[in-house]
């Protein structure tokens, strides 16, 4: 019976950290999103370098190497870079997303 109980504490804390990471990695999308949306895709693109290292240790390389193609160009002053930086950030934002292929 300790065994069990155990396992439950384990899996419930499994869930809570995971439900904490999304809420943060979730928040900073969203934060990147509301600037690029204002205009201010150089401070957004900074709060992802700045968010970059915590990200990458829990979303897929391909969302990531999305983001990071969509700023190589903007840098490069792609029209389009602008939209597909939101998208890459959105697609970020959904593979983070709470549920249970997250969770497990």
């Amino acid at each position: 019976m300790g065994n069990f109980v155990y396992a439950l504490i384990i899996l419930a804390l499994i869930i809570i950290f995971t439900a904490v990471n999304s809420v943060i990695i979730c928040n900073i999308c969203d934060d990147i999103t509301a600037l690029i949306e204002e205009n201010c895709v150089e401070v957004a693109c900074g709060v992802w370098e700045d968010n970059r290292k915590y990200i990458s240790l829990f979303v897929r390389d391909t969302e990531i190497d999305l983001v990071d193609t969509a700023i190589r160009q903007i840098n490069t002053q792609n029209p389009d870079g602008k939209n597909f930086f939101k998208e890459a950030v959105n697609e970020v934002r959904r593979s983070e997303s709470v549920d249970w292929d997250c969770i497990f």
